[in-house]
């Protein structure tokens, strides 16, 4: 078996080899250019007085910079600048004001080439009580015969994930509510069926908790009759006032914010086209409005029945994506928390079932977060039966370690994420 510390150091060497080859006279000069920072996404979650941003590794970059503003369109010279030289994230903007909405982006630096564009601006509102649930981490989406299965792992407080499923940004769709309860300590997934082959999808996640009681339930049939309290509220946490306006082939629902709403309170809108009382399911749900919300594309002539609750939501998960196949690689393993004995670490994950069976796995190491099948140092495990564990020594350090199976038909998707220090 061998050694990541073995991977570390041939990594190394390739490097100083690299660097002795370029420094030949006959290289072509070449206009240096920072790192790109197309399709890097940012991610944040907002606590008391402070916000904790996330992001993935960018390719060529050496270090990262956080830029922050009270302003939504600000750029490089015009925001504040946080912080320098971070080697990965993530990072916490601290002394923030809670209720206020900030504006945050980050940049990839290259000590060589100079630093990136901002990367896309997202907000944040900080705030001291209720607290939202942090985004799902370690979004994963592993291939299947027509279908994907998104493996995430459970945040505290979150007592429903909504799994959001899209091919292209026009038919992006709620595929799933998942309750927290049908997850393990370790794990959440959902499988998305009758996908097409050879179509990539696209998924991310929000957590949800705090549901509030139910608004008052609107019956309305567009384009002329609405009754807006056809069931009174059910208590003074639900949104209040809830009413319809019915024009052609749709109805504009308005609504006031219940009492002790937050800048992080979201209201999920339920509706059915026969009756009332109906059970609340992800095909009736639409999640995450704000008010005034427009519900389109509804039949003239058709009664439908609406309500409302108001949740407290963190903001998205990181995208994964995968590409159903009628030969598809294996799921991603799971790995547990690492051990560490001195200076040696030993991992644990579980034996992947697959058709045709696993052959082998690998280990990559990072030592900043976000580690990838592109970006770690990968060490071959093979000829092993559970439990499965392996080992390595490794130097001084701080390292984020993922796993992968393999089989004949191809490499799977990243484990989630684990990480171990070594003193």
């Amino acid at each position: 078996m061998k050694k990541i510390s073995a991977y570390l150091l041939l990594l190394s060497l390739i490097i100083i080899f690299i660097s002795a080859c370029g420094s030949s006279n006959d290289t072509p000069t070449v206009e240096p250019s920072p790192p790109s920072m197309v399709g890097a996404q940012l991610r944040a979650d907002a606590k008391d007085g402070q916000v904790t941003l996330y992001w993935p590794m960018v390719a060529g970059a050496d270090t990262y910079n956080v830029y922050y503003s009270a302003s939504a369109t600000f750029t490089k010279s015009t925001g504040i600048l946080f912080a320098t030289g971070l080697p990965s994230a993530p990072c916490t903007v601290t002394s923030l004001n809670n209720g206020t909405t900030y504006y945050f982006a980050f940049t990839a630096v290259s000590t060589a080439e100079g630093e990136s564009d901002l990367s896309e601006i997202i907000p944040a509102t900080p705030q001291d009580t209720p607290v939202p649930p942090e985004f799902p981490k370690n979004v994963r989406a592993n291939a299947g015969n027509g279908q994907v299965t998104v493996t995430w792992t459970p945040v505290a407080g979150a007592e429903v994930y909504n799994v959001y499923q899209y091919s292209n940004f026009n038919d992006l769709t709620l595929a799933a509510e998942i309750k927290s309860t049908g997850c393990t300590d370790s794990l959440c997934s959902f499988t998305a069926t009758g996908l097409t082959n050879g179509t990539t999808y696209f998924f991310y996640l929000t957590a949800e908790n705090n549901t509030s009681d139910k608004s008052n339930v609107v019956k309305a049939t567009p384009p002329n009759f609405v009754d807006n309290n056809f069931v009174v509220s059910e208590g003074p946490s639900a949104p209040q006032n809830v009413s319809a306006t019915a024009k052609d082939k749709m109805l504009t629902l308005t609504w006031t914010a219940p009492s002790g709403a937050t800048p992080n309170t979201f209201y999920n809108v339920y509706y059915n086209e026969t009756e009332y009382p109906f059970t609340p399911t992800a095909d009736n749900k639409f999640p995450e409005r704000t008010s005034p919300w427009d519900f389109s594309g509804l039949t003239n002539g058709t009664t439908y029945y609406l309500y409302l609750t108001a949740v407290l939501a963190s903001g998205p998960s990181f995208g994964a994506y995968a590409t159903p196949t009628a030969t598809p690689p294996p799921m991603a393993p799971v790995l547990e928390p690492p051990t560490l004995v001195g200076s040696t670490v030993t991992l644990t994950w579980n034996e992947v079932t697959a058709i045709p069976a696993v052959t082998h796995y690998y280990v990559y190491v990072g030592i900043a977060q976000g580690v990838s099948k592109e970006t770690g140092d990968a060490s071959l495990v093979s000829d092993l039966t559970p439990p499965l564990t392996t080992s390595a020594t490794l130097p001084t350090g701080t390292y984020y370690i993922v796993v992968t199976a393999v089989n004949d038909y191809g490499e799977s998707a990243e484990s989630n994420e684990v990480s171990v220090t070594v003193p």
